[in-house]
């Protein structure tokens, strides 16, 4: 999972050792960023909300 900004900068990037879960994309956001970003794109976005929601709380 590689992290990129909107002037196509990689930020970082996150190795996933196995197959692709929800709790790989949150852990990238949280291990890179103190505040998450206002927009994020990935393409299982409406299923992450609440997952997020519930691994920050």
């Amino acid at each position: 999972l590689v992290l990129w900004c909107m002037h196509s900068i990689c930020l970082g990037f996150y190795l996933i050792p196995t197959i692709e879960g929800q709790n790989d994309v949150f852990s990238a956001i949280y291990t890179h960023f103190p505040q998450a970003p206002k927009i994020i794109v990935y393409d299982l976005a409406c299923q992450s909300t609440p997952y997020y929601l519930v691994q920050e709380a």
